[in-house]
């Protein structure tokens, strides 16, 4: 008997830790539940030092998908020449699938973000 309520709880707890993992494309992004809610933390590459980011335009949509758009803005002035990272940390409502269109002035890297579970 104590097997059966060990492999019930082992499945229920499996179950939850699968329900509550998302996968991230770039894979230099996670998604992991927190609170109420979902933290997307990662990094980007930019251009020079000093670039700044803003969520704007955060909907949801059908099936319990997240859209947003992550703006990208270069600093001011006279900045050197190197690429740098930039870390997001974001925190965003419950979703199933969250997708992030980035809106850049340079023409690499990513063009989105999409994590899902």
């Amino acid at each position: 008997m104590r097997a059966v309520a060990f492999a019930f709880v082992l499945m229920l707890c499996t179950a939850n830790a699968q329900a509550a993992s998302y996968t991230c494309t770039p894979d230099t992004f996670t998604l992991e539940p927190e609170g109420d809610g979902l933290r997307l933390k990662g990094s980007l590459e930019m251009p020079t030092p000093g670039y700044r980011y803003e969520f704007t335009d955060i909907e949801k949509h059908d099936g319990n998908a997240l859209h947003a758009t992550l703006k990208l803005s270069a600093p001011e002035g006279m900045v050197i020449q190197v690429i740098s990272p930039l870390d997001i940390d974001q925190e965003f409502d419950t979703a199933d699938k969250l997708v992030i269109k980035v809106d850049r002035t340079f023409n690499w890297g990513a063009a989105e973000i999409i994590c899902k579970r």
